[in-house]
């Protein structure tokens, strides 16, 4: 039996990744950080092993690929773990089968501060952007730029996702809103691309999810767009639709093949509802995104693509096209419950949108348990939070003397 490492298998991505794997005969094995995530409880993984910080992934890996008996196919599912697969190719190459860029469009694709530049050098559609390495360019470009506008950092870095956890990036819709960061953004990324606001919902983000193979061949590609995000406007997908969307793909083509990129990745732009076009908002390069199992959904397994590539199988598989929903359970609990809160959240017309074949980022039927997890967790943190009511308003009684 061949086998597949995917890191952040306490992840939805690692999960997903897993679940495009399970079509075929592959031992799945699964690095995680939190060994407790409900990701983790998946019947799909044969084996976990817990990393205990960052600076452990690669000695880990290395420690796993020489006990193995056979070569192994690797799948990292974080921007980081890319950069260290990428950085120490010629340790790792060794043991593991994978499909990767050279590492000048690793590091290209990666950094969105170096991505801009040269999506600007090569005509490419993205919206104004100022690249800042210290808080004097950052005051600076704030004195001068017109608002709203996006932060950046130049990649998801550990301390980012520790520090904003749910945010991909930050939104400012004026000067004065910078004080409301609660943390200082250079500890978290030595860079970041401010940009100008592209107008528009959720709804206007688009994606293009493609497999190119080693040899600069695209094996497949499927298009989505998000209905809906979280946290809004500035979150990740909670429920992504396939769509048809040629002007997406062939832009996608153009950028991938300009940058020579080869293996899994993507490109996700911005419709702008000033001027209806698309902006590129951010590539992915050598992973899965969060919601790339839409694409197995959809009738186009570019992960099981990815495993036959690295690894010279010949799996059957005949993509049958066809439009799919994806859903995060967590995520859109979350900003239904917001939404309604607000009461800015069109429910209906969002709902009256989801139709095709529906996958759940927890939730298989052949997979239940992450989900039973997720409702056990909710009902747990909503009795915390009413007993945490429940002392304090008891705190806050007259007593009898």
């Amino acid at each position: 039996m061949a086998t597949a490492l995917i890191t952040a298998a306490d992840h939805p991505t690692g999960l997903g990744t897993a679940r495009a794997l399970a079509e075929v005969d592959v031992r799945l094995i699964g690095l995680c950080r939190n060994p407790a995530s409900r990701f983790c409880r998946s019947r799909l993984w044969h084996r976990l092993v817990a990393v205990p910080g960052d600076e452990a992934y690669l000695e880990i890996l290395v420690e796993i690929g020489r006990s193995a008996a056979e070569r192994i196919v690797l799948f990292p599912t974080q921007d980081e773990l890319v950069l260290l697969l990428s950085n120490n190719r010629e340790e790792l190459e060794k043991y593991y089968d994978f499909v990767l860029p050279e590492r000048a469009t690793v590091d290209l694709l990666m950094d969105k501060t170096a991505f801009h530049r040269w999506a600007e050098a090569h005509q490419f559609p993205v919206p104004e952007s100022h690249v800042v390495e210290s808080q004097t360019e950052l005051n600076h470009v704030l004195e001068h730029i017109e608002y709203p506008i996006a932060i950046k950092p130049l990649f998801r870095t550990s301390n980012w996702q520790i520090k904003s956890p749910v945010d991909k990036i930050l939104k400012l819709a004026s000067r004065a809103e910078l004080h409301d960061i609660r943390f200082d953004l250079f500890d978290c990324a030595p860079r970041f691309l401010i940009q100008r606001w592209i107008e528009g919902g959720d709804s206007g983000v688009h994606f293009c999810l493609v497999y190119v193979d080693r040899t600069g061949r695209e094996l497949d590609y499927y298009t989505g767009r998000k209905l809906l995000q979280w946290p809004r406007l500035t979150g990740s997908t909670a429920i992504g639709v396939g769509t048809d969307d040629g002007e997406l793909h062939d832009l996608t083509k153009k950028v991938m093949a300009a940058a020579n990129f080869i293996g899994l990745g993507s490109v996700e732009v911005k419709k702008s509802k000033t001027d209806d076009r698309y902006y590129i908002t951010e590539p992915t390069v050598g992973r899965n995104n969060m919601q790339s199992y839409i694409a197995v959904a959809g009738g186009v397994n570019l992960t099981l693509a990815a495993f036959d590539d690295a690894s010279a199988s010949h799996h059957h598989w005949d993509p049958k096209r066809r439009r799919a929903v994806w859903i995060e359970e967590y995520s859109l609990l979350q900003a239904f419950l917001h939404g309604l809160k607000q009461r800015e959240l069109g429910l209906m017309a969002i709902l009256r949108q989801m139709h095709g074949t529906i996958s759940l980022g927890s939730f298989s039927l052949r997979d239940p348990m992450p989900l039973l997890l997720l409702g056990r967790d909710i009902v747990r943190g909503q009795l915390r939070r009413w007993s945490k009511r429940l002392t304090a308003q008891r705190a806050h009684e007259p007593r009898d003397d």
